[in-house]
Order: C-alpha cells, then sequence, then structure tokens
C-alpha cells in the first residue's frame, strides 16, 4: 500500500499556516487523494499543568512550572500522537498535513526562554521528519497586524520577530526539504506558490512510493 504523504508547516503566529493547511488538504482531496489535516488543539498535560497553576494563583501552566518541564510535557504529547495518529494515518495511504510543524514548536519553545533546545530535541528526534516544510515566512510587525486583524487575540511584534530568528535557525539544522514562501503576499498569491510545489512534491512521492 501506498504511503500518505506527511506535510508540514512552519511561520510565527499570523503567517497562515492554518489556513494554508486547510487548502492544501482541500486541494489533496480534490485531486483524488485522502487527506487529513491535523492540529492538536487538546494538549491534555498542558492544561492539567494549567489547572495546578490556577489553583496556586498563577495564571498559565509556564510560569508556574518553568520553560523546561511545560516545553518537555509539550513534546510528550507531541511524540505521543504522532506515533497512536499520524503515523497510522499515513500507513493507510492517507495524507496529513499538520499546521504546526515540531521545528515550529522547538522555535517557540527557544522564544519564549528555554535555555536548552536539546532538552527537547532528544524527545522530538523520536518521531521521523515530514517529507517537507512549508516555511512560510512573514515579518513579526506584519504577522502582528494579522493577529490583530482576527479580533481573537493579540501578538507582540518584538516577540514574533524573536520567534521568527529562532525558527529561520532550527529550519537552518535540519536536513528535511523546506519550501519557503513569502507569506507577507495576499493569502490567494501563497496559495499559489504553495500549488506549484504541490504539483512537484506529489509527482516525487508517487514515484518514491511505488
Amino acid at each position: 500500500m501506498r504511503k500518505g504523504l506527511h506535510i508540514a508547516f512552519s511561520g510565527v503566529d499570523g503567517a497562515g499556516k492554518s489556513t494554508q493547511a486547510a487548502r492544501v488538504a482541500r486541494y489533496l482531496d480534490e485531486r483524488g487523494r485522502s487527506s487529513f489535516r491535523f492540529e492538536n488543539k487538546s494538549e491534555y498535560a498542558l492544561q492539567v499543568m494549567k489547572t495546578a497553576a490556577l489553583r496556586n494563583g498563577v495564571v498559565d501552566g509556564r510560569s508556574y512550572f518553568g520553560n523546561e518541564l511545560f516545553d518537555f510535557a509539550k513534546s510528550i504529547e507531541v511524540v505521543r500522537d504522532h506515533f497512536t495518529l499520524i503515523e497510522p494515518i499515513i500507513n493507510s495511504g492517507v495524507d496529513v498535513v499538520v499546521p504546526r510543524s515540531i521545528i515550529c514548536r522547538i522555535a517557540l519553545a527557544r522564544a519564549f526562554g528555554l535555555s536548552d533546545a536539546n532538552f527537547i530535541r532528544n524527545v522530538y528526534d523520536l518521531t521521523p521528519p515530514p517529507d517537507v516544510i512549508f516555511w512560510l515566512d512573514i515579518s513579526g510587525r506584519v504577522a502582528a497586524e494579522r493577529v490583530e486583524k482576527r479580533g481573537v487575540d493579540k501578538e507582540d511584534p518584538d516577540f514574533l520577530e524573536i520567534f521568527s530568528f529562532c525558527l529561520k535557525e532550527e529550519l537552518g539544522r535540519t536536513d528535511t526539504k523546506v519550501i519557503k514562501i513569502n507569506a507577507g503576499e495576499n493569502e490567494n498569491d501563497v496559495w499559489e506558490m504553495i500549488e506549484a510545489e504541490l504539483e512537484n512534491l506529489i509527482l516525487e512521492g508517487s514515484d518514491a512510493r511505488i
């Protein structure tokens, strides 16, 4: 049986990862391929940590437990989800699209102040890499403006710049195929760039997985 593709996205908040991931999944379905967009929103351990923090008068789990423990708990959840959910789906022949790559999570942990990223890299390295990472590159200022326009929350542009710097470094460390996309363009222009790369990826994947 042909394995599905594993497609991941990286980028700061506001870069359009979830939006473009949804378009990729829809595009794959329209091409006659089965796809599944996986976005972990449960994070049970982190919710437990947040509840424990609140009971002790602290508003969030990261502040109460510290970066190392918080990001370690998150890495365990992500690895568990990969082997129990993502990998079986890929092995069944379904393409999996992940809006936030593991590299994105490592960079975010560094941006929050994790002193030794190897602490969680060693955990995340247990998972096989995706077939490709679409890097939606955008300035922190533009990304923060987009987040604010959503009307749900706000992001500090200076923090997003730090996040972007860490992300660039982490992507430079990986052997995974990374396709850099200028996410400062409008949504449809960004999609056209991704779509063109998807055509090649599908052809490469078909040849490699026969």
